[in-house]
């Protein structure tokens, strides 16, 4: 089966995982917000102060009680006093807000469960799940359907050197094989040298992820030989081709690269993978 594709095929995001991502990404900000605005409420002095704008001047007044038709009016020297009061409403005000928006994210998260429409496959009979068509499948099932996407390989010269991954996958180089083996071991799934249509070229990215998350295909081109000048011309004129495609580095395409004097190695793989696959 040919599964060459198009630049232009949309991944199957998964828009109500990161709508849950991103309410517990607020309420983290906003634990945060409360708990540092009721920290600093603690450093500042309390009261209320009125503050009128007399002749493009203001002058500030001092109340012991926000009822207080009248205040007592603060002179220069009170200036900074009167500054720390107002902080402390305003801050106090943050935190009270903060507060009453984490009780309805921590309501909208308790009740919300982003793999309730996978589940309902899952819980039809194996013989029903043989016949359904589902909308929404599991992440496991639908890593697994795209990990077993056939393509045609693009081959290696009769005298290239052989390498291979823990999957027993022939790939090109010493480097690949870490970086195949990173990902097999951090569970991601991938392809190698996946053929992939950009304008009018076939490319063979080395590795096309998936990052399960939110379903996003991405590709991964490792540059390994950044001293040779002539390659690293072309791999310029390629990377401005998947630019000019709409696949940019640090959103669909990752970019690994080494030279002789700056060899590539385990550590670097797995930030890259912590950085792009684990989100």
């Amino acid at each position: 089966m040919d599964n060459t594709r198009a630049f232009t095929d949309n991944c199957d995001d998964n828009p109500v995982y990161s709508l849950a991502k991103l309410a517990e990404m607020e309420r983290d900000r906003l634990r945060s917000i409360a708990k540092t605005s009721e920290n600093a409420v603690k450093q500042l002095p309390a009261g209320y102060v009125e503050v009128k704008k007399v002749n493009n001047n203001l002058q500030f007044y001092c109340r012991k009680d926000p009822k207080m038709k009248n205040g007592v009016y603060m002179p220069a020297a009170d200036r900074e006093r009167a500054y720390g009061i107002i902080q402390r409403r305003y801050l106090e005000r943050i935190h009270r807000t903060a507060n009453e928006q984490l009780k309805v994210l921590n309501r909208f998260l308790d009740k919300y469960d982003p793999n309730a429409l996978a589940g309902v496959f899952l819980k039809e009979t194996p013989g029903r799940q043989t016949i359904i068509e589902p909308l929404v499948l599991p992440d496991d099932i639908y890593a697994s359907n795209w990990q077993a996407e056939t393509f045609e390989h693009k081959g290696f010269a009769d005298n290239a050197a052989a390498h291979y991954t823990d999957k027993k996958e022939r790939v090109r180089s010493k480097s690949e094989v870490i970086i195949a083996n990173a990902l097999h071991r951090a569970g991601i799934p991938y392809h190698y040298e996946k053929p992939l249509v950009v304008k009018n070229h076939v490319f063979h990215p080395d590795f096309t992820v998936l990052r399960i998350s939110d379903r996003k295909e991405m590709f991964w081109e490792h540059l390994g030989m950044m001293d040779d000048k002539e390659y690293a011309n072309s791999v310029i004129w390629k990377i401005r081709e998947y630019e000019e495609n709409g696949i940019y580095p640090g959103d669909r395409l990752i970019i690994t690269a080494e030279t002789y004097r700056l060899p590539f190695n385990l550590s670097i793989i797995n930030r890259t993978i912590n950085h792009y696959l684990k989100i």
